[in-house]
């Protein structure tokens, strides 16, 4: 949104804060769990994905069409758009890619039978066509330089499983159990950096500019001024001591903060200290990932449920 202002003729931005929720009627996932929530910038159109290898897509984030993959019955719990074609990771190591979201393949994707449970597209990391990156159980973690050739590398995370994934400006950055958290500007060698969470699990990490956002199980957020010195907030987040699993904000430079997790918390923040909590019309089912756009937030999560902000 626009505003003028009279006294200065000239336009400021006003910032999209998603606070009031309307759920979706039909997600097509009936009572199965969505895990995964992405936008397609390339054919304006949204894919969410989750239990039972369950794909749909809209165009309007209200009205979803049920897609069919190459998971079977496994579980999807990644899934990316980039340089396009969309890749998605599962259970027992299962990943397929797709140029349309409608017709997939399977893809070898070097996990065994490890779980994926996170991949990104980093578009300025690599050659000229970038790197995608995959992790997931058992510390494992893959680089590919067209999402078909998959190549393990040493991801510093011991046998810790890594949750997710994130591609900032100048930092990659993976996070995940045991509180650990790590970054890399190739993907291909990481370091491992004090994270403030001791030993509790970290399950989403996101940025506005420099200002890095990581959080995770106990209600615990820990942030970073360039994502290598991290500090823990206090007093605790209104999340008290329920999980967050998934952050995210706008891009613009002034855009809030968007956090949810267990029981269907979802609040927001623009400062990273003080959070505001929302309706998010899940009752007490769990959210597990955001997104958020220039001017709609999605919420997705168990028992099939969706909800957005406009």
């Amino acid at each position: 949104m626009i505003i003028t202002t009279h006294a200065a003729m000239s336009t400021i931005p006003f910032p999209f804060t998603p606070a009031a929720w309307t759920a979706v009627t039909n997600s097509t996932f009936g009572s199965s769990n969505i895990f995964k929530v992405i936008y397609n910038p390339d054919s304006d159109e949204y894919l969410i994905a989750g239990s039972g290898g369950k794909i749909a897509k809209s165009t309007d984030v209200v009205a979803w069409t049920a897609k069919t993959g190459t998971f079977g019955t496994s579980s999807i719990y990644a899934l990316e758009y980039g340089d396009g074609r969309y890749i998605a990771g599962g259970s027992i190591g299962k990943m397929a890619t797709s140029t349309d979201g409608d017709n997939w393949t399977p893809v070898v994707s070097s996990f065994g039978s490890s779980v994926i449970l996170s991949i990104v597209y980093a578009p300025n990391v690599g050659g000229p066509g970038g790197t995608w990156i995959a992790v997931g159980g058992s510390g494992k973690l893959a680089t590919s330089v067209d999402g078909l050739s998959w190549t393990q590398r040493l991801s510093s995370f011991g046998i810790s499983f890594i949750r997710s994934l994130y591609v900032g400006e100048n930092l990659i950055v993976a996070v995940g159990d045991d509180g650990k958290l790590a970054t890399s500007t190739d993907g291909v060698s990481w370091t491992q950096r004090f994270s403030a969470f001791d030993i509790t699990a970290i399950y989403d990490v996101t940025s506005r500019g420099n200002e890095f956002v990581a959080v995770g199980d106990s209600g615990k957020l820990s942030i970073s001024s360039g994502g290598t010195s991290w500090s823990q907030v206090f007093p605790q987040t209104t999340f008290v001591t329920s999980s967050i699993r998934a952050i995210a904000v706008g891009n613009e430079a002034n855009d809030p903060f968007l956090a949810a997790g267990a029981a269907g918390r979802i609040a927001t923040s623009f400062d990273k200290f003080v959070w505001v909590q929302r309706v998010s019309q899940f009752g007490s089912s769990g959210i597990n990932d955001l997104y958020v756009g220039p001017n709609v937030a999605i919420a997705v999560g168990n028992s099939g449920k969706i909800s957005y902000s406009i």
